[in-house]
């Protein structure tokens, strides 16, 4: 089937300006949009109507939105024979119920804008696209009312995840290659503003996977490959969005009990925790400019000295040694200078692992580059564009379900709603286990 329709745009005699003109040109298409989706619709009525199994009853006149605009017509109710019903043949097409009137293609436009931008941006860029005129309110709705059925879906199809706290991880096929022999995990958590100034702030945690970074063109930046983000909800606990982290690397990646994993974070317990109780083997890098952060706030001063500073990359117990008669020296006992001190030390010890050197073989540096540098840039970088350009711009507040339903959308979004690779098998034990007693990082020295 073709259709043949001609656009009449009236310049007028004299044009005017570029700006009038191409305003004149966009209206004409959007004009253009709503005439060749209604004779769309129009055509495949008529085409239904041609099959005998249909007896039509009245016309009634209904206001569709589409992408090409809002279209307005007078449709067919027609009783189909075979299933004893009174149907509307366009309506059946669009896949909606009587009371609906937006289509499924407008409706994911909507969805994806809502999800990158504010409901009121998001709501003035469909207008300019389509020129429906809708309100942030009804977005907001349906918003809503798609995530709950995303998630509806997920655990009706059983896609809780497993919980994987001190459980073995499945070994791989020794049959197939190796399909995760490194992965890279960042972890980091920021806080949202929530409705009611009497309850703390939503504290929202993000896990970014990814295989390794490339170089982007001639320049000094770098992409993260193969990326997958994970973002955690109000409504659940840390061991439950941990479990989903595994589940992600296993599911997406294949990761398995001789998988490497690389874990960059800025020492807080929760991180710690995660390397500690979920996977096998694991090498911890702590971000140096957060151990510099806590040493300037610890010192007062704007710079760490050099000789200080030199010994983050591979000599924690120096480093606390140096700390420690620093303190002795030029703090007083019982002194908040004292107690800062103290707390930094404390930090660098707990995070000692983190500090080591890595001792991985050049080979598998070059295999993996720039998995096993330090530095939690990246996983910044991704805080802010995940989580910090959508839910913490000015004047925003959110309630929990708000919260989980929209982040729940924008996860998917930003990962590119892939589905999974490999089959997540429930864990051979429902008993907590020694991690360590299954394998350890044996990697040879330098």
């Amino acid at each position: 089937m073709k259709l043949h329709m001609v656009v009449d745009v009236d310049l007028g005699e004299n044009q005017g300006s570029f700006q009038a003109c191409e305003q004149k040109a966009h209206d004409a298409m959007l004009n253009f949009g709503v005439e060749l989706m209604k004779q769309i619709l129009l055509s495949h009525e008529q085409q239904e109507l041609k099959k005998k199994k249909y007896l039509i009853k009245d016309k009634r006149q209904k206001t569709y939105q589409t992408l090409s605009g809002e279209v307005c017509l007078e449709r067919y109710r027609v009783f189909d024979r075979k299933t004893k019903r009174h149907v509307y043949l366009i309506d059946e097409w669009l896949g909606l119920k009587p009371h609906q009137q937006i289509s499924g293609g407008l409706k994911h436009k909507i969805v994806e804008a809502c999800v990158q931008r504010p409901y009121r941006q998001a709501t003035k860029e469909i207008t300019q696209w389509t020129g429906i005129k809708r309100n942030p309110l009804s977005n907001w709705k349906m918003v809503q009312a798609e995530s709950a059925k995303v998630l509806w879906q997920d655990s009706e199809r059983g896609m809780r995840p497993y919980s994987w706290k001190r459980k073995p991880i499945p070994e791989r096929d020794p049959s197939k290659p190796d399909p995760c022999e490194v992965l890279c995990i960042d972890l980091d958590g920021t806080f949202c503003k929530t409705q009611k100034k009497r309850f703390p702030k939503h504290d929202i945690k993000q896990a970014v996977l990814y295989r390794y970074k490339q170089r982007i063109g001639n320049s000094k930046k770098h992409r993260l490959v193969d990326k997958q983000i994970v973002l955690s909800k109000t409504s659940e606990t840390l061991d439950q969005f941990l479990d989903r982290v595994t589940e992600k690397a296993i599911a997406h990646y294949g990761a398995h009990r001789d998988t490497l994993v690389v874990i960059h974070g800025d020492g807080d317990v929760w991180i710690r925790n995660f390397k500690i109780n979920y996977f096998h083997k694991t090498l911890y890098r702590l971000d140096p400019w957060h151990v510099k952060k806590k040493m300037r706030e610890a010192l007062g001063t704007i710079e760490v000295p050099k000789a200080w500073e030199e010994l983050i990359y591979g000599k924690p117990d120096e480093l606390v040694s140096t700390l420690g008669l620093f303190m002795v020296q030029h703090t007083k006992p019982r002194s908040q200078e004292r107690e800062k001190m103290q707390e930094l030390i404390e930090y660098l010890k707990n995070n000692r692992e983190g500090l080591l050197p890595s001792n991985i073989p050049p080979e598998m540096k070059e295999k993996h580059p720039r998995v096993f540098l330090r530095g939690s840039g990246q996983m910044e970088s991704n805080i802010c564009s995940a989580v910090c350009s959508r839910f913490k711009l000015r004047k925003m507040s959110w309630s929990g379900r708000g919260l989980d339903h929209l982040a729940a959308l924008r996860e998917r979004h930003l990962n590119g709603y892939q589905q999974p690779k490999y089959k997540v098998p429930e864990p051979l034990t429902n008993i907590r286990i020694d991690l360590g007693s299954l394998g350890s990082l044996n990697l040879p020295s330098k």
